[in-house]
C-alpha cells in the first residue's frame, strides 16, 4: 500500500484596514493617499485582495486630529477600507506605517476572511433576493391543492 502524504499547507492571514481620512485634503489628492496606505502594505510583504475607494462621509461625532501643534476639528471624513494578506509577522509594521500618515485621522485594522464582503447596495439587494425567495415559498406551502373526484 502507497501511503498518501498529506502536505500542509500555510494559509496567509486576510485582514482589513477600515480608515477615515482628513477631509481637509483636496478631493483629487485622496487617491494618492490611498496608494500611499496600499503602500505601507506591500512594502511590508502584502498583497491586496479588494478595496473601496473613499468616499467623503458625515461622521457620527466630532473627531480632533493634533498636527504641528494644531489642533483641528472634523465632521466629515473620507472613509474606505483595503482588504490584504500578509504573515501575520508583518501587522505590527503595516500599524504602525499607517499610523503615521499625516492624513490619517482614524483606522482599524482587524483580520477577516478572502470571502466577498458584501457592502452598502450589494447587501441591500441581497437582502431584497432573500425575501422574495422566502415570500415565494411561503405562499406554495400555503396554497390549497386541488383534486378532482371523478363522479361515478
Amino acid at each position: 500500500m502507497a501511503e498518501k502524504k498529506e502536505k500542509k499547507v500555510k494559509e496567509i492571514p486576510v485582514y482589513e484596514v477600515g480608515f477615515h481620512l482628513v477631509s481637509s485634503i483636496p478631493e483629487e489628492q485622496v487617491g494618492k493617499e490611498v496608494e500611499a496606505i496600499k503602500a505601507v502594505i506591500t512594502d511590508a510583504g502584502g498583497t491586496i485582495v479588494s478595496e473601496e475607494a473613499p468616499r467623503l462621509i458625515d461622521l457620527a461625532y466630532e473627531m480632533v486630529k493634533v498636527t504641528e501643534a494644531t489642533r483641528r476639528r472634523y465632521t466629515t471624513a473620507y472613509f474606505g477600507w483595503v482588504k490584504f494578506d500578509v504573515d501575520a509577522d508583518k501587522v505590527a509594521a503595516i500599524n504602525k506605517g499607517i499610523e503615521v500618515l499625516p492624513s490619517m485621522l482614524r483606522f482599524i485594522l482587524i483580520k477577516t476572511t478572502r470571502d466577498n464582503t458584501l457592502y452598502g447596495a450589494k447587501l441591500a439587494e441581497v437582502a431584497k433576493e432573500k425575501a422574495a425567495v422566502a415570500a415565494d415559498a411561503a405562499a406554495e406551502a400555503v396554497a390549497p391543492t386541488e383534486e378532482v373526484v371523478a363522479a361515478k
